[in-house]
């Protein structure tokens, strides 16, 4: 049973800065472990891909005011 996961993202590039990659991920903090995680484009669409993911936890969420999460 997951308690609480902590969501959020990181930037990087493959070669060239303008080959943008997204990771999005959901942390375990008292496992301290990756519990679902995404690749993509900063988008609602794979904010989505990962909260599916995460649906079979059920729970809530919570946000940092990102206007594509809210």
């Amino acid at each position: 049973m997951i308690v609480c996961a902590e969501m959020d993202e990181q930037w990087g590039y493959v070669g060239a800065k303008s080959r943008q990659r997204w990771l999005f991920y959901a942390y375990d903090r008292i496992r301290r472990t990756v519990v679902a995680h995404v690749f993509g484009e900063r988008t609602l669409a794979t904010l989505e891909r990962l909260l599916s993911l995460l649906s079979a936890f059920g729970g809530r969420g919570m946000d940092d005011g990102w206007l594509a999460a809210v």
